[in-house]
């Protein structure tokens, strides 16, 4: 009479082990390719963003974009660039990061909602220059010229295209956690994600970041720039220490801030990085700014 045959117990636990093993090997590897899509979607997305920032200033005398914010009366207007540049891209859905998804910034800011209620927080981030300043008479140093203020408004000018001393070498747009101006400012770019005070509810969690790889993209941020290219930098960071300095960022202190990891990125900021500019703490040469920056701050080891 033939025999059935069967697996025995011993061969079933080699067998589950053998397929533990294999998804423990493969599952990161799964993940790590789920994240380089959803960072070279987002490439794509600066890419196209920085076509439109081009696109806008040919339209506008070789311009670029002025935000401005008036209060007159609440809730206050703010109008970003990157409102100013969106009738040049197709979809709205090019402001959104596949790796952010943080809702809500325009309420939890009191500001009009231009998102959509549904919709996620703005991703990217205009180009303020090495530091963002809210004071009279301050020179941003990136596509926008001199910080302005009426009774009922301010606002700060873009610049001439004509200025720019390397269109190929300035920042534009990039990834940026920041609200309700969306910038790349080294002091502000993670501003969302690290104040719990900033934001609430599901606009930010306010958790303390302790490791580049907790920011998005693990510090690898994709930037488009003047001239219409884009391209991933990575970035370093740590917690920057001289807060106090710098009136814009004096009621924040101790925060977490973002900058080039290579050096030869640091005037990647500047419309022209060797102009002094006029900062909240005096005259300086636009890229030595962000070697200040970076002097002040206490690294990420990871």
């Amino acid at each position: 009479m033939k025999k059935n045959s069967a697996f025995t117990l011993i061969e079933l636990l080699v067998v589950i082990a053998i397929i533990a093993i294999l998804a423990a090997i493969l599952f990161p590897v799964f993940a790590q390719a789920k994240e380089a899509a959803k960072r070279t979607s987002c490439l794509s997305n600066t890419k196209q963003i920085g076509l439109a920032t081009y696109m806008y200033a040919n339209d506008y005398d070789d311009t670029l974009p002025t935000p401005y914010e008036t209060f007159g009366a609440l809730p206050f207007s703010l109008v970003d660039s990157w409102q100013e540049v969106s009738p040049y891209i197709k979809t709205q859905a090019l402001w959104y990061c596949p790796d952010d998804g943080v809702k809500g910034c325009d309420l939890d800011e009191g500001l009009p909602v231009t998102t959509g209620t549904g919709d996620p927080c703005i991703s990217y981030g205009s180009n303020w220059g090495p530091m963002q300043s809210f004071n009279p008479n301050a020179y941003e140093g990136g596509m926008y010229s001199t910080f302005l203020q009426t009774p009922n408004s301010f606002y700060c000018p873009g610049i001439s295209m004509t200025s720019i001393v390397n269109p190929a070498s300035m920042f534009a747009f990039g990834d940026s956690q920041d609200t309700p101006w969306y910038t790349i400012c080294m002091g502000s770019v993670l501003s969302r994600t690290w104040l719990a005070s900033e934001l609430s509810g599901t606009a930010g969690s306010g958790a303390n970041i302790t490791s580049i790889n907790s920011v998005r993209h693990a510090g690898k941020f994709n930037f488009g720039f003047i001239d219409g290219h884009s391209k991933m930098v990575q970035m370093a960071g740590g917690i920057w220490t001289g807060g106090l300095q710098w009136p814009a960022y004096g009621s924040q202190g101790q925060q977490a801030t973002l900058f080039p990891a290579n050096s030869a990125n640091y005037g990647d900021y500047c419309a022209d990085p060797n102009a002094t500019i006029v900062t909240d703490i005096g005259p300086l040469v636009c890229q030595s700014i962000v070697s200040l920056v970076a002097s002040q701050t206490i690294r990420w080891t990871n």
